[in-house]
């Protein structure tokens, strides 16, 4: 297996997810993730049939394979309820050929031992789908390295993973992307490709031109073992579908010098 650089539908994600695929697949890159499009989460447990093969379509129209699929679930009731929406999810997931389900954790500190037993049973469900079960990085829950550790000690699946995203760890805690990468790698499956300007500041920009030090992350994660795998962009920055894709290519380019 080798890398599999691709792009979130996210940097288009004002326009209409067709607009958001082409650009993707313009900007040289062959395999897709999936973010909400318009305010829309295209792929959910709620999701229809209909709505699958809309999404199966666009892909495959576009020449493009998906890849990812952010998701989550309500943990306002019963575990036994949010694991079985998560299942659900998991199984709209495989329909649309996802080999990664994306969740950014919770933000609510309490809810941390009833998400790692959802996801714990939610990665056994995707084992028999096909379907691995990741967490990035986002805050609450999942805000540092320790807090991925942790996840990974407590869920404790082997069909479990981290998607490390570099921009939000200096995003939501003015952590190190690199020195916070060196301590998850074993356990990385995948990478968001987000730079950002600060703690707090901005992520809408392109990869490279703010602080993540892109070559010291890709270097730590691959010395701990993450030589395969997505790695999907998830910001750019832009202003309109030219300007994007623009930016697309850009990106494309300069995460070449990395795939060796």
């Amino acid at each position: 297996m080798a890398y599999q650089p691709g792009c979130f539908n996210r940097p288009w994600s004002r326009l209409r997810y067709e607009d958001a695929l082409r650009g993707i697949a313009e900007a040289g890159f062959g395999h897709t993730g999936l973010m909400r499009q318009q305010g829309e989460a295209l792929i959910s447990a709620a999701s229809d049939d209909e709505q699958v093969a809309y999404v199966n379509n666009a892909v495959a129209e576009a020449g493009l394979q998906m890849s990812t699929v952010l998701g989550t679930f309500d943990l306002s009731g019963c575990v036994d309820r949010a694991v079985a929406e998560l299942g659900t999810l998991l199984k709209k997931c495989a329909a649309v050929s996802a080999e990664y389900f994306l969740s950014c954790g919770v933000a609510d500190e309490t809810k941390r031992e009833a998400y790692y037993e959802v996801m714990r049973e939610g990665a056994a469900i995707g084992a028999e789908l096909g379907v691995m079960v990741t967490l990035k990085p986002h805050g609450g829950i999942s805000m540092h390295g320790a807090d991925l550790l942790q996840a990974v000690e407590a869920i404790a699946h082997p069909n479990f993973g981290i998607y490390y995203d570099p921009g939000n760890m200096l995003y939501y805690g003015g952590f190190d992307p690199v020195k916070e990468a060196r301590m998850v790698a074993p356990h990385v499956v995948g990478i968001c490709v987000k730079d950002c300007t600060g703690h707090q500041e901005g992520v809408e920009l392109l990869p490279g031109e703010g602080m993540v030090d892109f070559a010291g992350v890709f270097d730590a994660l691959r010395d701990g073992g993450f030589d395969h795998g997505p790695l999907l962009v998830e910001c750019l920055g832009g202003e309109d579908y030219q300007d994007t894709t623009a930016r697309a290519k850009q990106t494309h380019a300069f995460l070449e010098q990395f795939l060796g």
